[in-house]
């Protein structure tokens, strides 16, 4: 009897290590690591173009910190087209150097996988976090695909790419979908008033998770209405004006160099 117990607890216990493993992965098309788990809300954090080089892991800890503060959260450090993450693993697409990427080949990529995340993790609330060329790509997606993103946090989000390209003298972008383009598609939103703090790393944009208890501004709500409770700790070294309507909200940042 003893022996078949033991063998039962040890089923169990690969049952429940295959199950975490598989939880760790995505389910595609796009690669990226899985922090956390739970219903709650499922928050997907979207890399820069990285364009000194290397792979993608930057945002990796800033996941880690988001699902280690929200309890019940699944948080996905997502790695875009053309990009490795960690594992050395290489996302599906290309990032033509990592120049002119932002195409809507790639936004339906990103698209794809944040939809097969929600369902494969059982979450109907979905918060995108991206951070310059990331941000671009989850403003632009917010506006594609309605319903898909019920809020969004655009940390130095070059909003106006072909803006963002002449003032910086550099040549068009002529593939790369740009945000504002896009932004009366996303529910609940209109056009935002940029913040005016420039570029900051995304984990620093968004420090005020860290912080959560330790003298932190209180969580903002990220949406409108007297019913609407603050869900997750929001950026507090950010300024931002948003647009608001109902139960959506879309919050943008520009950036001085994306």
């Amino acid at each position: 009897m003893t022996g078949l117990r033991s063998t039962i607890q040890l089923a169990a216990l690969l049952v429940l290590g295959l199950a975490s493993m598989a939880m760790a992965q995505s389910p595609g098309p796009l690669n990226g690591q899985v922090f956390g788990s739970g219903n709650r809300a499922l928050v997907v954090v979207v890399h820069g173009d990285v364009s000194k080089g290397g792979p993608a892991t930057y945002h990796y800890d800033l996941a880690r910190r988001i699902a280690d503060q929200n309890r019940g959260v699944t948080v996905f450090a997502l790695v875009r087209p053309g990009y490795t993450g960690q594992s050395g693993a290489k996302s599906p697409g290309s990032n033509n150097g990592r120049r002119d990427h932002y195409t809507k080949q790639n936004n339906a990529l990103v698209a794809k996988t944040i939809q097969n995340l929600a369902k494969a993790t059982g979450n109907s609330k979905v918060i995108g976090i991206g951070h310059s060329g990331g941000a671009a790509q989850v403003g632009a997606i917010a506006g594609m695909y309605p319903g898909l993103i019920d809020s969004a946090i655009l940390v130095s989000c070059p909003c106006n790419i072909t803006e963002w390209r002449a003032k910086r003298g550099k040549s068009a972008w002529r593939n790369s979908l740009s945000p504002h383009t896009y932004i009366k598609h996303a529910r609940g939103t209109h056009p935002c008033r940029r913040g005016h703090q420039g570029h900051q790393h995304l984990s620093e944009a968004v420090a005020g998770f860290r912080r959560r208890g330790q003298g932190a501004r209180p969580a903002r709500r990220l949406c409108a209405g007297e019913r609407c409770k603050p869900r997750l700790q929001r950026p507090a070294t950010h300024r931002r004006a948003t647009g608001q309507a109902g139960n959506r909200q879309l919050s943008m940042t520009a950036a001085k160099d994306g």
